[in-house]
């Protein structure tokens, strides 16, 4: 659970779902799925460490040689709406902002041509740096395949202003120097920095620091990136966490909040954020009985849950695990026979992928997840029109068995660029960029996220509540097709 912006930070332990592949790029280590590969990738190898995956636009184009490896989608399989779906009703959350309108079309005068580096007439090449090898590889790689699917429809419309949409992904493989370098590396030829998603990303913090005309849009783990005036997320980082999924659980466990428990992976980002978590919930009245942070690679929990059921636990919250981890968990938790009143997981924990249930089995049966995004891999949520519109296009790039949360965030991070180059108009530049960023106060991603505010770097408070009933992930006590609210965001001393 990441403070409000709906990010906890996912461990090192993060493997099997990101890491179903075919195509092994032997320079870094990169794994593609072939999903990737049958919408037409074709592909160019060049030195360096990184991999670089840009697409959408017909033809394919490799990326630059100097990033690594140059992959991009031969065409887009299947063919988008031509026009938006306008505003709908968002809910207790308000009305929604459009997200799907059609692209704007090059002016009769033309769009400028090479305005800015990166900008050609016919293209905009963003970067991005995530992990895709290293200790887990391909641990990110969703974060990719989102951000390219929403390229790839964008794309199909025409692009921006006449301008195809690029993405070049390099692989900080799990290290801070790497991260720093590709950042580095990135900067002297990409516009900006779309869908970055790293552990790491405070080591490249100074780099987008030093480029102060540069603009990164992307959920962030550390605060040191995510501060930077010139970093937007659909859902700022911010000390704290919201309150109102606390409220609920408290209503409907009162006497398990006393006597809980949390297991937090052992990163330096993930420790921070959950001393955020626990002082907002400490604030209402909830006590920790056990915590222990673990280490990257762990797969034996049955210690903690002799300990758990010993100091008479209650109330196990995950903090910054992913799906795998906590299947480990709760089968552990089974065999022992020991099953507290609730256990819950966070936005930003990863229970909420296809993958959980099945590893899980019968012991993932109730359990309860708060999360501000809708059930986007639920096809119940697609009458939403930001989660229609990918689901749609993650199944048109081959993508969708990566409906998880890092290709929502990929997605969402790509959209709220793009709103941005709309607003910047044809004749771009990064300054235009950076301020047509600047203006956006407000995204929901077509009611697909709840609303934050990610110029003013204020995250949201809304969440939906989602319990596993009968093997499925359903809605519980939360509208069909929009967010609970109240409460209110708790901001850590």
């Amino acid at each position: 659970m990441l403070p409000q912006r709906s990010t906890f930070v996912q461990t090192l332990t993060a493997t099997a779902a990101l890491c179903a592949v075919t195509l092994t790029v032997s320079s870094c280590g990169l794994r593609v799925t072939s999903s990737l590969r049958e919408t037409g990738i074709r592909g160019a190898t060049g030195a360096g460490t990184g991999s670089a995956v840009q697409g959408g636009s017909a033809g394919g184009a490799t990326g630059p040689a100097s990033t690594g490896t140059a992959v991009g989608p031969g065409g887009t399989t299947g063919t988008g709406p031509g026009s938006g779906t306008g505003t709908g009703s968002g809910g207790t959350t308000g009305s929604r902002t459009s997200t799907t309108g059609v692209a704007p079309s090059a002016p009769p005068g033309g769009n400028g041509g090479a305005t800015a580096v990166g900008v050609t007439a016919t293209s905009i090449n963003f970067g991005a740096v995530t992990t895709l090898s290293g200790p887990v590889p391909g641990l990110f790689a969703g974060d990719i395949y989102g951000a390219q699917a929403y390229f790839a429809y964008i794309n199909s419309q025409g692009g921006i202003y006449g301008r195809q949409l690029r993405l070049e992904a390099a692989d900080d493989q799990l290290d801070c120097g790497q991260n720093r370098t590709q950042h580095l590396a990135q900067a002297d030829h990409v516009f900006g920095w779309v869908s970055s998603l790293s552990l790491y990303d405070n080591c490249g913090a100074p780099v987008l620091q030093q480029h102060k005309d540069m603009s990164e849009v992307a959920v962030t783990f550390s605060t040191q990136a995510g501060g930077l005036p010139n970093s937007f997320s659909l859902n700022p980082l911010v000390p704290g966490y919201r309150l109102g999924s606390f409220q609920y659980y408290k209503s409907k466990f009162p006497n398990a909040i006393t006597h809980s428990a949390s297991l937090v992976g052992n990163i330096g980002s993930a420790v921070e954020i959950f001393k955020g978590i626990r002082a907002a919930a400490e604030s209402i009245g909830y006590k920790w009985s056990y915590v222990r942070n673990y280490s990257p690679g762990e797969t034996d929990f049955t210690a903690d849950i002799i300990q758990m059921r010993n100091a008479g636990v209650q109330l196990l919250y995950f903090v910054s695990a992913d799906s795998h981890t906590i299947a480990k968990v709760l089968n552990a938790a089974k065999q022992q026979n020991w099953k507290p009143q609730l256990i819950a997981v966070g936005a930003g924990d990863a229970a909420y992928d296809p993958s959980f249930i099945p590893e899980a089995g019968a012991a993932s049966e109730g359990i309860y997840a708060d999360q501000p995004h809708a059930a986007f891999f639920n096809p119940s949520d697609a009458a939403i029109p930001g989660v229609g519109l990918y689901q749609q296009w993650m199944k048109n790039t081959g993508a969708a068995r990566h409906e998880d949360l890092y290709s929502a965030w990929g997605w969402g991070s790509a959209l709220l660029a793009v709103q941005a180059l709309k607003a910047a108009g044809a004749h771009l530049t990064r300054a235009g960029f950076l301020k047509a960023l600047g203006t956006i106060h407000t995204f929901d991603g077509g009611g697909m996220f709840a609303k934050a505010d990610p110029a003013g770097k204020k995250p949201n408070t809304c969440y939906i509540v989602l319990r596993v009933v009968k093997g499925a992930w359903q809605r519980t006590d939360t509208p069909a097709t929009s967010f609970r609210c109240g409460g209110y965001f708790y901001y850590k001393p």
